[in-house]
Order: C-alpha cells, then sequence, then structure tokens
C-alpha cells in the first residue's frame, strides 16, 4: 500500500525480525527519548559498526540496533573501547554530526518547501475518509463507523474465536 499509493506508515516496534524490518524505508532509533539514527534502514547497521559497535554474523539487525545502547548488551571493537558513545546525549551528537543526519533534514526540508501539495493531499484523504463514514458518525470524529458497528463487530471475532477454540 505505501509503495503503490505513495503513503507513510509509521511503526513501532521493538525486536522486529530480519523478515520484518527488511520490510522498511526508513528506521529511527530512540534512546532515552532522543533520537540517536534516523535514516535509510540499509545504512542503520552500518552507522552503528562505523561508531564501532560489532553485529555478531546472523545477529537480528533491529535487536542490534537496540542492544548499542545497551552496556550489558552491546560489544565494542577492541581498539573502540573508550571511544564509542555511552549516554543517549552522546548517541545524539554523534548522529546530529553525522552526514546521514545532514541528508535526512535536506530531505525533510525539500518536503516541507512542497507544503502547498501536501496541504493538497491531506484534504483529499480527510474528504475520502468523510465519504467512507457510516451515518450517524460525526464528521469530527476520526472513527468510520458507530459504537455499535464497532462493538457488534468485536463480539462477532470473539465469538469465532472462541467456537474456532472449542476443539
Amino acid at each position: 500500500m505505501c509503495d503503490i499509493q505513495n503513503k507513510v506508515n509509521i511503526v513501532s516496534l521493538y525486536q522486529a525480525g530480519n523478515a520484518i524490518y527488511d520490510l522498511f524505508d526508513k528506521v529511527t532509533v530512540i534512546a532515552e527519548g532522543q533520537v540517536i539514527y534516523c535514516g535509510p534502514r540499509q545504512e542503520a547497521r552500518s552507522y552503528f559498526e562505523d561508531l564501532g559497535f560489532v553485529h555478531m554474523e546472523g545477529a537480528n539487525t533491529a535487536d542490534y540496533l537496540t542492544a548499542v545502547t545497551a552496556m550489558a548488551e552491546r560489544q565494542v571493537r577492541p581498539e573502540m573501547h573508550g571511544k564509542v558513545p555511552n549516554t543517549a546525549s552522546e548517541f545524539a551528537a554523534a548522529y546530529r554530526h553525522s552526514e546521514i543526519a545532514q541528508r535526512m533534514r535536506l530531505e525533510l526540508d525539500n518536503h516541507m518547501s512542497n507544503h502547498h501539495d501536501n496541504e493538497a493531499k491531506t484534504s483529499a484523504v480527510l474528504e475520502a475518509v468523510d465519504m467512507k463514514k457510516n451515518k450517524g458518525v460525526s464528521r469530527k470524529s476520526p472513527q468510520v463507523t458507530t459504537f455499535g458497528v464497532q462493538l457488534k463487530g468485536a463480539l462477532i471475532r470473539e465469538y469465532q474465536q472462541r467456537w474456532g477454540d472449542k476443539w
């Protein structure tokens, strides 16, 4: 859907497998509320390796990205001991000064400079959502169906799951 409709989906995952991780174009790694990496998925591993962290062969890349900030989990190349970032602030500073951060800032600035086009696309999406709303749902509501319809669907699904678990 993202590729066909040129849409953006934001997903928060922890301990995603490599198969899931490989589906994303960009990755953001956050430590203690600070962005320590935001950029292309395929460059994230090498970014942290360049900082001095070791990615074990066959290891899960998403786990590696979160483990670099955990002193007990991460592995540092011997020649880099004492030179790698240790705190979230140090990681964030290293990222802010990286070439990847500069590229991502430029990409964001270019996207935001297209403000009128973005507003038109947003309006079109909101209009499409309004057209799909069921009768009785407020135009201000983010929901497309009434509470009753949602409740009925949840009860039917619960019944189906219980009936399927019967055997």
